[in-house]
């Protein structure tokens, strides 16, 4: 990690060479073209200033004459501009970069950012998908910072694909070990946003950001959808199941909360009110004398088990099927069974005359 230099005149710090060549490997002059990147500054007062557009033609020089001072934060864009003038969506003209920001807000603690940093690097290890070229360490989280071909904004969707995807497999990652360490899809899906200047003062934790430059190769978008699309699917296919699975348990618990579950005090008129049902169905089964197939069997046995269970508790089931045999085609077992499950279930039901 290279921290920032400390040759200064007046309070002055300049770049040194090794954060020149990070900003000089992330943006490239390619084909002369004229565009322009952007340079923030927020004092210790919050109070927001516009430093300089640099061209990419001209940058090699510029950046040898930009100087910092310790106690201000510095920011820098991650894409390019038309104009030096407005850091807007229409002023775009040039996707140079993707940058993944990654915070821990509450006690950011130094082990488990650098844990968290081992978690994403053996994973995009894993699916052979290419590591940051930058990792920036802010002091409250990390940059990672993935350059690729220029890009112009007619193919913006194809850059926020990869980009979502990218935030999308390493949350993933981070929440499947228990990381603290959160993706802020937020900053990282901005093509306008602007990121703290490598090895810069962080007055939010009073200490200078340190950076890791890995590499200098530059990315295809193409390639990094195709290494990220099937991946993507198969994420997408897991959160659709869990979600059919939390709507399915949501619906069961509501269905179960739903049940009348009525605890009625056994008192000797109500009981007595059951006990009736109970002779009235018994006798109704005798005297009507009905064909097989017109004895009303589930409904007579669902209304004597329901006024049983609550005067003889579990006594009621022996009742029940004795009460079965008097029909000239008894239920099966498993008929019966069925009626009492469905009884007990909601413990019993109460029915007003």
């Amino acid at each position: 990690m290279n921290n920032l230099a400390t040759n200064s005149n007046n309070n002055k710090i300049y770049l040194d060479q090794d954060t020149q060549d990070i900003i000089l490997a992330l943006f490239r002059q390619e084909g002369g073209y004229s565009e322009f990147i952007k340079f923030s500054a927020i004092d210790q007062l919050g109070n927001y200033t516009d430093l300089f557009w640099a061209r990419t033609s001209t940058l090699a020089e510029k950046i040898k004459d930009f100087y910092v001072y310790a106690d201000c934060n510095y920011y820098i864009s991650a894409n390019t501009y038309k104009t030096p003038f407005d850091r807007t969506h229409d002023n775009l003209f040039c996707f140079h970069n993707i940058v993944i920001d990654i915070d821990i807000h509450d006690n950011p603690d130094e082990g488990e950012l650098v844990r968290a940093e081992r978690i994403i690097s053996n994973y995009l290890q894993s699916i052979s998908f290419p590591l940051p070229n930058v990792i920036h360490w802010t002091g409250r989280g990390i940059q990672l910072w993935f350059t690729h071909w220029r890009t112009t904004p007619k193919c913006e969707f194809l850059r926020q694909k990869v980009a979502r995807f990218i935030c999308l497999l390493i949350q993933e990652q981070l929440d499947i070990n228990n990381s603290p360490a959160k993706v802020d899809f937020s900053s990282s899906l901005n093509p306008v946003g602007i990121f703290r200047l490598f090895n810069s003062y962080n007055s939010k934790v009073g200490s200078v950001s340190q950076c890791d430059f890995i590499h200098d190769n530059q990315a295809r978008l193409e390639d990094l959808l195709d290494i990220l699309d099937p991946l993507a699917k198969d994420y997408y296919t897991k959160k659709k199941i869990e979600r059919i699975q939390k709507e399915k348990q949501q619906q069961n618990n509501e269905n179960n909360n739903n049940k009348k579950v009525v605890n009625i005090a056994p008192t000797t008129a109500y009981n007595n009110l059951n006990k009736k049902r109970m002779e009235f169905i018994v006798s109704s089964i005798k005297s009507e004398n009905r064909a097989i197939g017109d004895e009303m069997r589930n409904c007579r046995l669902f209304l004597y088990y329901n006024a049983a269970k609550q005067v003889y508790g579990a006594e009621a089931k022996n009742k029940t099927y004795k009460i079965n045999k008097l029909f000239k085609e008894p239920l099966s077992m498993n008929e019966i069974n069925t009626i009492i499950k469905s009884i007990d279930g909601y413990n019993y039901l109460t029915i007003h005359n």
